[in-house]
């Protein structure tokens, strides 16, 4: 008894053994078609397939690229599929990318469905697009759906609608960029997001009334102007406001977060006067012209960053009049 019950037993396990060993000879060409199918739709059409994004995820094989004025590095496969500007890819591809990627999703596309757009928010490193066309609201919305901790999208015409949108962006940090102008409405619906870092590149200029809606903001780091601008192909130059008045300088000092960015290359004595009574970190980015009043106005203050750079290291007062230069080097060495 025990002997049949023993060959059975055997015999169940050379069934089994056979059916997963034909089991899988089935199933490999259906997978290699799917692969095969996969990895055609992408060379043909620039289409991601959510088996395209696995074969990706899973390709450990880095390709050379260069970035501006700097030296080679090696690229991810996914990083060089995303830089194409006519990919498409299903909702499906999107949040698998999102998910598994170790690293920031950088994407070339100039259009985008608000379903890929809520597969993509699903990043838990952020997002960052160079040449989107924002074309509703609707999308705005599905880009902030998800727990992506960083965001950074082109919008030259910010509207109202996108602004209450984006105002709903749970991440650390929201960078709008490639703007041109910047309404009230627009100001205000913005001021609502309660992002520890707001940043808002491209502006040249800024009115008293966006400037009073932006000193409510929720944020902690709010940045204004800067934005890197593409002169010629191997060269990148620094965007920033020509200068901002009196009045706008006053709306912005009753800004109550921690640190306070502004990109600008002229102000006036008044202006930094007007600047002198925000009470958090200010920095002055791009300053090229001070009046040596404005600098003794700006030189009583603590909390001061002239020039890029770390805002605890040291001023850059290079561009800056030598005597102007001088009145803050030697307020900043009192200060130590």
């Amino acid at each position: 008894m025990a002997t049949d019950t023993g060959q059975t037993s055997s015999r169940v396990k050379k069934f089994v053994t056979y059916l997963l060993v034909i089991s899988a000879l089935l199933a490999a060409p259906v997978l290699a078609g799917l692969i095969w199918q996969s990895q055609k739709a992408l060379s043909r059409d620039s289409h991601l397939t959510s088996a395209g994004a696995l074969i990706l995820l899973w390709n450990p094989v880095k390709h050379e690229s260069v970035a501006i004025g700097g030296s080679p590095s090696l690229m991810h496969p996914v990083d060089s599929v995303l830089r194409r500007s006519d990919l498409t890819m299903t909702p499906a591809a999107a949040a698998l990318l999102a998910k598994n990627y170790g690293n920031m999703i950088n994407l070339d596309v100039p259009q985008l469905s608000p379903s890929v757009a809520r597969g993509l928010s699903q990043s838990p490193y952020g997002l960052c697009f160079w040449n989107l066309e924002v074309t509703s609201p609707e999308l705005l919305a599905a880009l902030v759906s998800g727990r992506c901790p960083q965001l950074s999208l082109p919008i030259p015409n910010l509207t109202e609608a996108g602004a209450k949108a984006l105002s709903q962006f749970k991440g650390d940090r929201l960078t709008v960029t490639h703007m041109t102008r910047l309404s009230p409405e627009a100001a205000n619906a913005l001021s609502r997001c309660e992002t520890a870092n707001l940043s808002l590149e491209g502006l040249d200029h800024l009115s008293e009334e966006a400037a009073e809606e932006l000193s409510r903001c929720r944020t902690g780091w709010l940045s204004i102007g800067g934005g890197w601008l593409r002169s010629s192909p191997t060269t990148l130059s620094l965007r920033s406001l020509d200068s901002i008045s009196e009045t706008t300088a006053s709306a912005l000092s009753r800004f109550q977060g921690r640190s306070l960015t502004l990109y600008v290359k002229h102000i006036s004595e008044e202006v930094a006067v007007a600047l002198s009574h925000y009470p958090g970190l200010l920095a002055l980015t791009t300053l090229e012209t001070l009046p040596d009043a404005a600098a003794h106005a700006l030189a009583g203050r603590k909390l001061l960053k002239v020039g890029l750079g770390a805002s605890n290291g040291p001023h850059q007062l290079e561009k800056l009049p030598a005597s102007a230069a001088a009145i803050l080097r030697e307020a900043n060495n009192n200060s130590q």
